[in-house]
């Protein structure tokens, strides 16, 4: 295990305190100065650091240093936002809708049809306007593998569960889930997991608003996975995420690839049906309907000794054309710095033995019973 010197905490705690607000929740380094901070499973260096934490935020209020710092930080968000908004003007538009898919196409409902090397799990929840365009492309462009996919609503009341029922009907999908109330995006898709075929080797959880754009994602996916034996995790690129065009990337088993780590968004990513055995199902926190699933997944994977890459061959397009002004709801102070406090908090809570990185099987029975309004093809 790697050690690191205190002038090297003091540096990363310094970036993590006087910069990360939010710049860190924008730039890798953040997610890279935590992984460092919080991998250090010593208590005497947690300890110092707590102790780091403290002298900096009184060196923050004091008059003269605190100045300095809110001045150098002050200068680097602004220079942050002007990349962001270069980047910006080069966000893809909305791109065309995917041609309407077969009746029946590679879409596996169970029984004969053959093994699917992948169930999808896709998430709907108060977003009709996007659900139909997010299923046309995932199945256009999933042309030859079979597939499964699973579609859980989690309480819309806007004509969500209509669209899904007649998707089923159109063969569109395998399973639908309806359920009665809105019970989170974990349980949810904890839910659509525990459904799901169990032949399949891989599962995916699919956010209801993104569209697939590349034509041979699966193939790709399942290449990395091969060249890749420990690995656990692959989310696809996204198009128009500013966070994503901010990674470091390389080369790997002859794919471009990034540290997911620094950016874990995972509203597209990919787990072997086997990790999730290993690990357990998304963390559900009572009393909150959304928490950051993917951060802990990608937190717990990593602390289980397995890789988690961002795939940059793969894209995807996260529709977000009806949520109006949600680039400055993005880049805004508090949202930014409870990104980062949020994800930093998550990693050194694994790190101490505070979050087991095993959870049990989830959903139970009672909970299917007590939460489910319909199934379509269980």
């Amino acid at each position: 295990m790697r050690s690191y010197s205190r002038a090297h905490l003091f540096r990363n705690t310094c970036v993590a305190l006087y910069l990360g607000r939010p710049y860190l929740a924008w730039t890798p380094f953040y997610y890279t100065a935590a992984r460092r901070l919080s991998e250090q499973h010593d208590i005497g260096i947690a300890e110092a650091h707590s102790r780091l934490l403290r002298e900096l935020r009184r060196a923050w209020e004091s008059p003269l240093l605190g100045r300095l710092a809110r001045v150098s930080y002050a200068l680097r968000r602004q220079r942050l936002f002007r990349r962001l908004e270069e980047e910006g003007r080069r966000v893809p538009a909305l791109p065309a809708q995917a041609p309407e898919p077969e009746a029946k196409g590679n879409v596996t409902r169970g029984g004969r049809d053959p093994a699917p090397i992948l169930s999808v799990v896709m998430l709907s929840y108060e977003r009709q306007a996007y659900l139909q365009r997010a299923l046309r492309a995932l199945l256009a462009r999933t042309p030859r593998q079979p597939i499964e996919v699973v579609v859980v609503d989690n309480g819309s009341t806007d004509g969500s569960a209509d669209t899904i029922r007649a998707a089923f009907a159109s063969g569109w999908i395998s399973q639908a889930v309806l359920l009665r109330r809105n019970c989170g995006t974990s349980a949810a898709y904890n839910a659509g997991f525990h459904l799901a075929d169990s032949r399949s080797k891989f599962l995916m959880k699919l956010d209801g608003d993104i569209e697939i754009q590349s034509p041979d994602w699966v193939e790709r996916v399942v290449d990395l996975f091969t060249a890749t034996p420990r690995l656990g995790i692959v989310s696809l690129d996204q198009d128009n995420h500013l966070g994503f065009r901010l990674l470091r990337t390389r080369r790997h088993a002859g794919a471009t690839v990034a540290a997911m780590r620094e950016w874990p968004c995972g509203s597209a990513m990919v787990i072997p049906r086997s990790v999730r055995q290993e690990i357990g199902p998304f963390v559900e926190v009572p009393g909150k309907q959304y928490i950051f699933d993917d951060v802990d997944y990608c937190n717990r994977v990593e602390r289980h000794g397995l890789l988690a890459l961002v795939l940059r061959d793969a894209r995807v397009y996260h529709q977000r054309q009806l949520d109006g002004g949600e680039l400055r709801q993005l880049v805004s102070f508090n949202q930014g710095q409870r990104a980062a406090e949020d994800t930093l908090r998550i990693a050194v809570e694994y790190d101490r033995g505070l979050r087991p990185i095993a959870w049990p099987p989830s959903p139970t029975a009672a909970w299917l019973r007590d939460n489910v309004l319909e199934l379509l093809g269980g």
